[in-house]
């Protein structure tokens, strides 16, 4: 059972033990579309992986997020970002608006009896909201078997009887974020349906991928969120997001240069046809100084 909401990256891997995780999270060209009924209107938001990054030494996968309409239903679009990362079976998250560097557990693709408290629960109400695994199985959509695990929050008890959720490989819940119970009884709770999700392998419902918009920014809404393209490659990578004058390096296992060089466009193909497989760290240094760093994986 996790008991406690968050983790210290002490306990995390090296950076170089992390695998890039290929199913139950992080799918290459991920992407969801939420709907949310609230009083201001219908809100619509989207989701899409946008690579993976390193926080404080945590390797993390970036998801920029975006609204045609800000919380009150203007039209005033919303640019942000959400960051996670798999240790084991376990998805953290880390809120970039609250604090980047405090994880917090979102999932836990684990087993029937193991139990998680919701980001942002009031862990002083007894057993109150916590999550727990019911059971698992599967589901065939658009011709992949994706694991799924049936959840309930428990009452003040202790006892699962508070709702049923469904948690699915690549997808998540709906909500995205598990339900908050709070001590006097009211629910943290909007109504929010899943539009459509779709990734390099899958589009579920449909056939069309999910998108409400040609491109993702960071959330100050100046700068393309960085990334990283195919990733896993083979002979070509793509970098997203660049800004103007964004000098790039890239490294491989060994710490050797493989590549530099300073470019003026938003984004930059780099032939990898020549390079060994395995994992290479490309750093993105930007015109105003600003570092990040990304992990790409040539097979």
């Amino acid at each position: 059972m996790i008991s406690t909401r968050t983790f210290s990256s002490a306990l995390l891997l090296s950076v170089a033990s992390f695998e890039i995780c290929a199913q139950l999270w992080c799918a290459p060209g991920a992407s969801w579309i939420y709907h949310t009924s609230a009083v201001q209107g219908d809100l619509y938001a989207e989701y899409r992986y946008a690579g993976d990054t390193i926080i404080n030494g945590i390797l993390a996968q970036k998801t920029g997020i975006y609204s045609p309409t800000n919380g009150w239903g203007a039209p005033d679009p919303y640019y942000g970002a959400e960051f996670t990362s798999l240790l084991g079976n376990v998805l953290f998250c880390a809120d970039p608006a609250i604090n980047s560097s405090e994880w917090d557990t979102l999932y836990w693709f684990g087993d029937p009896g193991d139990r998680w408290w919701p980001i942002g629960a009031d862990e002083d109400c007894g057993w109150l909201g916590m999550v727990e695994i019911m059971d698992t199985g599967h589901v065939n959509i658009d011709g992949s078997l994706l694991r799924t695990w049936s959840l309930a929050y428990l009452d003040s008890a202790g006892t699962p009887s508070l709702g049923n959720e469904v948690l699915v490989e690549r997808i998540g819940m709906v909500p995205r974020w598990p339900i908050r119970f709070l001590c006097h009884g009211v629910i943290d709770y909007m109504l929010t349906d899943l539009v459509c999700y779709s990734d390099s392998d899958i589009t579920f419902p449909g056939a069309e991928p999910c998108s409400l918009q040609t491109s993702t920014r960071d959330p100050e809404g100046s700068v393309p969120i960085l990334g990283c393209y195919p990733n896993p490659g083979t002979d070509q990578l793509w970098i997203t997001g660049l800004t103007s004058s964004s000098m790039i390096e890239v490294r491989d296992p060994l710490g050797r240069l493989v590549h530099s060089q300073t470019y003026r466009d938003m984004s930059a193909p780099i032939g990898t046809a020549s390079w060994a497989s395995g994992s290479y760290f490309v750093m993105v240094v930007h015109a105003n100084g600003a570092r990040e760093l990304l992990r790409w994986m040539k097979q």
